[in-house]
């Protein structure tokens, strides 16, 4: 993994020849010198802005830097992490044509705009400032902004620490380490190793037994783990993450490994382009008398570091000019044995090599398409039908925020995009929905698509019938109904959308112990084959013959938000995270081959934390699939 230091090949062979890296030097065409001692005018005026315009989207930025971990060691009081938060938020404006008012510990939260439209939204987080709810809270507020043509970037100045628990994992220690002051030490004295003075790493030995360690880290740290799940929900699909905190060789590659789309299908289908700069190694806090990190400073000499989601060997080579010019003036950088100390990883770049990372990890395709054949695709299905079930205020239950709103988007997706007939029922009674659902039985054919989608509450009664439950309007409190009559059993809805006559049948629930649905979870092992999301039986066919063979088969699939557990609703005015994800998956309208199966939209949402499940039910026959085929080839 150490090896990953090109933006194109991960094995590419690092620049040892002196001789080259002097060549390299000489062609660089901009002014060392001034790129490295620039400042910001902030009293000038605001520019055009036109590389933000170029990148068609606005610019997200957290930015967290801690100088003071003297609790944890006497040595750990850093001068420059804070400094490097700052200055990346300023290179970034600068590299993009903004001026910006002065940035400081108190600068939670700004915004800057160019020509009164705002393009760039910038959160420093500094010292006693950059606690666990304040990261959580600006990513959160990314969550709630940001959109798919949007960038985000990430970037933490401080100390990481290897989980006591999970190896892999890594952990941002934050500000409310000062409130732990007995976490890194054992019968007084500490209990940590670091490499040199200036590097933001540490090793702990494991002070205090596991659960101690485990209940007290987690008040005043981050871990990888947390972070994905959160980026998970970032819609914006350019992130660009930086970060000095490394430890060891083991840090970038977990990092990476943490973040990335670990299934080659999967990332191309999601289309995300994550790129990480990082130490080889352990990360430094200065160098060669600059009072700023390495990797923040060669950042600030490159032309646009945001170039790197378009133009990541371009963007590596200048960092790796940067590099050069202090190395031929004799500075020194820890590496791991390339010779250079920034890595750079591109997952859009490097799709391929993500096999070489995760080798089990197959990509499969279901042949080639012509644009005519998918022009006759949708007419082998006589009808798309699509019902919408959506709770948000309850006579009796807590009101929920956003069942109506994610059914709504869905909906509207389903309808443009897909030609889905739909139907909303919002805030509907047991026997509503029930009706709805007969009449499709009356009315549907075997040709017929049909997609059903529950949004609110669920219920599981473990006390007289271990049986999974839609909560209604109208449903009662399980103290004034003890035998549920006002509740919509699981398996009724099983049993009733079972007998619909359309052979394709699609349930999904984003309700709580949604998998209960059916806990036999009767999924046909022969279906999908290796868990990658590819066709299974019907693999490297024609995707004309794939869905011919799929129509012939009966086909009853369900996806939930989670398993036997409560899921979460989200934040007002946003989507749950499972609608996010559900959303993502619809939007990329089945990729390069113009079909969206379960199986896809399954490997999409699987990583949100609520544990989604996806199984068959009633008459569904091996071999069988729902496939969502967009109108037309989306841009």
């Amino acid at each position: 993994m150490t090896e990953f230091t090109t933006a194109s090949n991960l094995k590419s062979k690092p620049f040892y020849s002196l001789f080259f890296l002097l060549v390299l030097f000489i062609l660089v065409t901009f002014d060392l010198n001034a790129l490295t001692s620039k400042h910001l005018n902030y009293g000038g005026p605001v520019t055009s802005g036109d590389s933000i315009k170029k990148l068609g989207g606005r610019v997200f930025i957290l930015s967290i830097g801690i100088d003071d971990y003297s609790v944890i060691h006497q040595d750990f009081k850093f001068k420059n992490c804070s400094r490097d938060a700052i200055q990346l938020i300023e290179t970034i404006a600068a590299q993009n044509g903004f001026t910006l008012p002065p940035l400081a510990e108190e600068k939670e939260i700004g915004y800057f705009s160019v020509k009164d439209t705002c393009f760039l939204h910038a959160q420093v987080l500094l010292n006693d400032h950059a606690t666990r709810k304040n990261v959580l809270d600006a990513l959160t507020k990314v969550i709630e902004l940001g959109q798919p043509n949007d960038v985000f970037v990430f970037n933490f100045a401080g100390v990481s620490l290897v989980s006591p628990l999970e190896k892999d994992d890594y952990l941002f220690i934050t500000d409310e380490v000062v409130n732990n002051p007995g976490l890194f030490r054992k019968n007084g004295q500490p209990e940590v190793s670091f490499h040199q003075k200036a590097c933001r790493s540490i090793q702990c030995s494991g002070c205090k037994d596991s659960t101690s360690v485990l209940k007290d880290l987690s008040t005043c740290s981050i871990g990888l783990t947390v972070l994905k799940d959160l980026l998970e929900l970032i819609p914006c699909k350019r992130q660009l993450f930086v970060s000095e905190a490394g430890s060891s060789t083991d840090f970038t590659k977990s990092f990476v490994k943490k973040l990335i789309e670990s299934k080659p299908d999967v990332a191309t289908l999601v289309d995300k382009n994550r790129v990480f700069i990082l130490p080889s190694l352990f990360g430094l806090d200065n160098f060669a008398g600059v009072q700023h990190g390495p990797i923040n400073a060669f950042i600030s000499m490159t032309k646009n570091i945001l170039d790197v989601f378009d133009q990541p060997e371009k963007v590596y080579q200048e960092l790796i000019v940067a590099e050069s010019s202090y190395l031929l003036s004799g500075s020194k950088f820890p590496s791991a044995g390339n010779g250079f100390y920034t890595t750079m990883y591109s997952e859009k770049a490097n799709l391929q090599n993500v096999l070489d990372l995760f080798p089990n990890m197959g990509s499969t395709s279901r042949g080639v398409i012509n644009e005519p054949t998918l022009e006759e695709l949708p007419k082998k299905v006589s009808g798309k039908h699509a019902l919408l079930i959506a709770t948000d205020y309850y006579k009796t239950h807590k009101q929920l925020l956003n069942p109506v709103r994610d059914a709504t988007q869905i909906e509207r997706i389903l309808r443009e995009d897909y030609g889905y007939q739909t139907k909303i029922l919002q805030d509907s009674s047991a026997e509503s929905i029930l009706r709805n659902i007969l009449h499709y039985t009356k009315t549907l054919d075997s040709n017929s698509q049909l997609f059903v989608f529950f949004a609110g509450h669920g219920y599981y009664d473990e006390r007289y019938f271990d049986e999974g439950y839609i909560v209604c309007k109208e449903s009662k409190s399980p103290k004034e109904d003890p035998y549920l009559n006002s509740y919509l059993p699981f398996s009724k809805l099983e049993k009733m959308i079972n007998k619909v006559p359309a052979r394709q049948v699609f349930v999904v629930l984003d309700v709580c112990f949604g998998g209960t649905f059916n806990e036999q979870m009767s999924y046909c092992q022969t279906r999908t084959g290796p868990s990658n999301g590819g066709g299974g039986l019907y693999e490297n066919t024609k995707v004309d013959e794939y869905i011919s063979r799929k129509l012939r088969k009966t086909t009853r699939r369900f996806m939930t938000s989670g398993g036997k557990n409560e899921v979460p609703d989200g934040y007002g005015g946003k989507s749950s995270p499972f609608a996010i994800k559900l959303i993502e998956a619809l939007k990329t309208y089945g990729g390069q081959d113009g079909i969206l199966t379960t199986n896809e939209i399954y490997s999409v949402v699987e990583r949100i934390p609520s544990d989604p499940r996806m199984g068959s039910f009633g008459d569904d026959e091996c071999g069988s699939d729902f496939f969502f085929i967009p109108m037309k080839i989306q841009p």
